[in-house]
């Protein structure tokens, strides 16, 4: 039965009823719908001069007859819709009202949803632990008592893209599960409570939540963290957040939280979440954040924001310079960065955004979604150093430590550079060119090339290209010191640095990826 505020779906397009009543000249009863899809309307409620309702966009309302919408149906309704009546019909509620009404009516045979095994699972309800009703048209809850004989077990439950359009609603069907951990509730326009502590006991054991697609500002999902005590991750994507008000209250206990495909622009909005204790992972990405900033600290030291944060992610945004990078580095904890198609980024190939990236932030140990083993953070540091050592010697740096005094420009640009200068001291000169040549007799590397366990063949001496792969050097290893290339064993000891031995692993990468040096040293094993 038609409600007002209550949702309904009519040929495949979600609504909300905003009005039920007649429409003059016609006769009989219309319902007002406000569409979620504002292209599916006409109006905004005004209609040949009346008001008689108001949507918040201008055309998504129309009036449609209550014989074309669809007001979904009950929890238990859906349960069996999905997983087919159980194998062990008596469960104790065999001579309810609901069995009757529900088992009574449908006579639905149990739905095959694989191997014999896992149907017969699956429609014994008590065993449920993962509930998954997506798209089923739930709009109620049924009674209580019942939804608590029958599934609960319940630890994940997957609500979204249904008709329900109260929290209340929501409480009744959770409330008796007590050990649900995953609610998932995206792409339903619920109504916030009146008072939403009140409905704590119902979601006390929930630690991850899923809102999205709900159309919600911050202010509303501050309501809605109210009900959710013990939460640990929260995804509130695809909403209408463009201010993050701070609020020392909620999101106690929270570690991850995800705000992707907002409204945000402001580094601001997002320093309002910095006191969270918790706070581990905060994924952006999608959002409009031109400019990352912690006027808190100075380059080189760190920010008292997001003292636990270990991972970002703030993909397709409109950062503009590495500057935001260098800010990025002020993060105590920082081990994280997934940071692709940003505008200051187009122009660059994304090997030397990954080294950049690697450079700029000390403590990062995975990259745009891969690990940064030690060998590749050697490597990136070592070209930073050679790559900006021009700029760093115009700027007043020098490579005795009591002249070496880079202007300030200089440190803004490239905090960490100083802290690599104490690692691996400062480049050569003829490292240090901003145009590198690329012939040949520039890009050899002079070596030596020695076999400990072969101590009867003398070290060798070669002039190698930086291109040459680790297989081809193998090859050659073998005709110099008749050591198999599927028994060798590589790695170098670089003559600035010393010991330890930097393993060379990977028999695809060029030398150069490794950053070897002239005079450094390749030792061979087997």
């Amino acid at each position: 039965m038609a409600t007002v505020g209550c949702r309904i779906t009519s040929e495949g397009h979600y609504g909300t009823v905003r009005f039920i009543g007649k429409v003059p000249p016609t006769s009989g009863e219309w319902l007002g719908v406000e569409w979620d899809n504002p292209e599916r309307g006409k109006h905004d409620g005004m209609h040949e001069g009346q008001r008689y309702f108001q949507t918040s966009h201008p055309t998504s309302g129309s009036f449609v007859r209550e014989k074309k919408a669809e007001f979904g149906i009950s929890y238990l309704e859906a349960l069996i819709d999905r997983y087919g009546l159980p194998e062990d019909e008596n469960m104790g509620i065999e001579k309810s009202e609901w069995f009757v009404k529900t088992y009574g009516q449908r006579q639905k045979a149990v739905e095959m949803v694989g191997a014999e095994k896992v149907a017969r699972k699956q429609s014994d309800f008590k065993k449920l632990s993962e509930v998954a009703l997506r798209e089923m048209r739930i709009s109620s809850a049924d009674n209580e008592d019942e939804i608590q004989d029958t599934t609960p077990n319940v630890t994940e439950l997957d609500l979204s893209k249904n008709l329900l359009s109260s929290w209340e609603e929501v409480a009744k069907i959770t409330r008796s599960m007590k050990s649900l951990k995953v609610l998932k509730l995206s792409e339903n326009l619920v109504e916030l409570p009146s008072e939403p502590s009140v409905m704590t006991p119902a979601f006390q054991n929930v630690e991850t939540l899923f809102i999205n697609h709900m159309k919600l500002t911050w202010s509303e999902v501050v309501a809605i963290a109210a009900m959710f005590q013990n939460l640990k991750n929260l995804h509130v994507c695809f909403n209408q957040i463009s201010k993050v008000e701070k609020n020392e209250n909620i999101f106690q206990s929270l570690e991850l939280l995800n705000l992707e495909s907002n409204h945000i622009s402001e580094w601001n909005q997002v320093k309002n979440l910095g006191h969270l204790p918790r706070l581990t992972t905060l994924i952006l990405n999608n959002n409009a954040i031109e400019r990352i900033q912690f006027e808190d600290t100075s380059f080189g030291a760190k920010t008292s924001s997001f003292q636990h944060l270990k991972s970002i992610s703030l993909n397709d945004n409109k950062l503009n310079s590495w500057q935001d990078v260098n800010e990025l580095d002020k993060l105590a904890g920082l081990e994280e960065v997934r940071l692709k198609r940003n505008p200051f980024l187009k122009d660059e190939k994304s090997f030397i955004i990954r080294q950049l990236l690697i450079a700029k932030i000390g403590a990062l140990i995975n990259c745009n979604g891969s690990e940064v083993p030690t060998i590749e953070r050697r490597t990136a540091e070592l070209d930073y150093l050679k790559k900006f050592g021009q700029e760093w010697l115009k700027s007043g740096g020098d490579r005795d430590p009591a002249r070496n005094r880079p202007n300030g420009e200089f440190c803004k640009n490239h905090p960490r550079y100083h802290t690599l200068l104490e690692i691996y001291g400062a480049p050569e000169d003829s490292e240090m060119s901003a145009a590198p040549s690329t012939a040949l007799k520039n890009t050899l590397i002079h070596v030596s090339i020695t076999c400990p366990q072969k101590p009867e063949t003398k070290t060798v001496s070669k002039k190698l290209p930086g291109s040459m792969t680790v297989q081809k050097l193998k090859m050659l290893i073998q005709r110099l010191f008749k050591v198999s290339t599927s028994d060798q064993k590589l790695a170098y000891i670089s003559k600035k640095i010393g010991e330890p031995e930097v393993e060379i692993d990977n028999d695809m990468r060029q030398l150069s990826f490794y950053s070897i040096e002239n005079e450094d040293t390749i030792v061979v094993k087997f």
